[in-house]
């Protein structure tokens, strides 16, 4: 998972519009809940988002990637990052809200994995709390055997990425090729991503058995939709 390209994460995504982004999440989050102050991001990545949320929340984020922790600290020092696995974190503190964003949840893989994630991310909110999740791409909407192509073009760096996409044991596949040529030259290297494929039956479901409701919010930030889950008991 971005092992090789964390330096490059941002520039591949440099057209991606993280304000706009920033800006329905606040919306929705705080038409659910006013008061929502303290925000843990999940699978934070490079905590791009938390450049235009943090003059209105106090966000924490965690990654399984220690590299893109190194530069989430960089762009928010006032923040607090961890590298944790969504699995097994346990920050002993409790959130407004939790967010897992841009289909980071496609990365649990298993149904499992997500059931532990989902009552994981539960047990970190507080009883009024908010749980927001972007899914990956739903199995009857994901098309193996597609070529997808992005780059990236400044005086000083090239960079292009071609990903190839397949099915393997009910995983979607993306093998992906870099290329990117510096003054040093032009380095080549590939890395293969696994994201598992859940449908909306047992995303809802897996909410249900954390003692969540769920909502799905269908176009959500990027066309994906949002998952929006509260706690069913509230004390």
């Amino acid at each position: 998972m971005f092992t090789k390209s964390a330096e490059l994460y941002d520039l591949i995504y440099s057209t991606k519009d993280y304000k706009s982004e920033a800006d329905t999440l606040r919306s929705i989050l705080l038409s659910l809940n006013p008061q929502i102050q303290h925000i843990l991001d999940a699978a934070c990545g490079t905590a791009e988002h938390h450049r235009f949320l943090t003059d209105k929340f106090e966000i924490d984020g965690f990654d399984l990637n220690e590299d893109f922790i190194q530069i989430a600290k960089s762009k928010n020092p006032g923040a607090r990052y961890f590298v944790a696995n969504m699995v097994d974190f346990d920050l002993k503190k409790q959130y407004d809200a939790v967010v897992c964003l841009f289909s980071s949840i496609g990365y649990l893989k298993t149904v499992s994995n997500l059931y532990a994630a989902i009552s994981n991310f539960r047990r970190h909110l507080t009883p009024d709390g908010v749980l927001v999740i972007e899914p990956w791409i739903s199995p009857e909407d994901w098309n193996p055997g597609q070529v997808h192509l992005q780059t990236y073009s400044s005086d000083d760096i090239k960079v292009c990425r071609m990903a190839y996409t397949r099915t393997v044991d009910q995983m979607s596949l993306l093998d992906f090729e870099y290329l990117v040529g510096t003054a040093d030259g032009i380095q080549k290297f590939d890395e293969r991503h696994e994201l598992g494929l859940f449908d909306h039956q047992t995303i809802t479901r897996v909410f249900t058995q954390c003692g969540l409701t769920c909502q799905l919010v269908k176009e959500g930030l990027t066309g994906r939709g949002l998952y929006i889950g509260t706690n069913m008991k509230r004390d």
